[in-house]
C-alpha cells in the first residue's frame, strides 16, 4: 500500500484523502508535510484512529490501547515508575 500511496502523492500532491473502506484517511506525504502537522499541529494531528472493536474491549483504559490526555497521563505515569525502577 505505500507504494500505492507515494505514486498517489505525485499526481495529487503531499496532502489528500483516500478511503480504506468505510474509513475516511488523510494522508500526509513527505517529511515537510509530516513534520508540519506533527510538530506545529501536534494537537489537531496527535490522536489516532480507535476501532469499535479496540474500544468495547479496552474502555480507554491502560496504554496500549488509549487516546488523548488519559494516554499522557498514563504514560507519564509509567516512564516514570520505570525510571525510579532503573530503566530509561
Amino acid at each position: 500500500p505505500h507504494k500505492t500511496l507515494c505514486e498517489l502523492s505525485k499526481e495529487y500532491g503531499s496532502v489528500f484523502t483516500v478511503y480504506f473502506g468505510p474509513m475516511k484517511v488523510l494522508v500526509l506525504a513527505g517529511y515537510k508535510t509530516v513534520k508540519q502537522a506533527l510538530v506545529n499541529h501536534a494537537d489537531e494531528f496527535g490522536g489516532r484512529y480507535i476501532s469499535p472493536a479496540s474500544f468495547i474491549f479496552s474502555q480507554q483504559h491502560g496504554i496500549l490501547l488509549s487516546n488523548g490526555e488519559n494516554w499522557k497521563e498514563m504514560r507519564r505515569f509509567a516512564l516514570s515508575n520505570l525510571r525510579d525502577f532503573g530503566m530509561g
